[in-house]
């Protein structure tokens, strides 16, 4: 699973890199044909939870910079290819500066699965 999800996350960064938002937002749409998953089924002990463990080993480990963003694509490439449910959660928040800074996550069943840290003190702007 963390070759596969490497895989993704490098995809991901030089999508994001790259290629204009416009041109790839289109292809992050819905999960229409996937199913929502109770937090203590058996799926999500065997696939989600390992996932997490991994996304957080990647963005230790990974030789790249792995950012938010390009992380919650990997996690929804990889929940996609379960047909796990998820969605991409991107927020906004000013500091005290009033700079202002996005932040994307991946939620499954309301569990945070990528970029879970203060969660909080972002504004939701889009769900993907």
């Amino acid at each position: 699973m963390l070759w596969r999800l490497s895989i993704y996350s490098l995809w991901a960064y030089f999508i994001i890199s790259f290629i204009p938002f416009k041109k790839y937002v289109k292809y992050l749409g819905n999960c229409s044909d996937s199913q929502e998953i109770p937090l203590e089924s058996a799926l999500f002990r065997d696939k989600v939870e390992p996932l997490k463990r991994n996304i957080k080993r990647l963005e230790r480990k990974a030789f790249w910079k792995t950012t938010c963003f390009s992380l919650a694509i990997a996690a929804r490439l990889m929940l996609n290819k379960y047909k796990i449910k998820n969605h991409i959660f991107m927020g906004l928040t000013k500091d005290d500066t009033q700079k202002m800074s996005a932040h994307a996550w991946t939620k499954v069943s309301g569990q945070c699965i990528s970029g879970c840290r203060n969660l909080e003190q972002y504004t939701v702007i889009h769900i993907f």
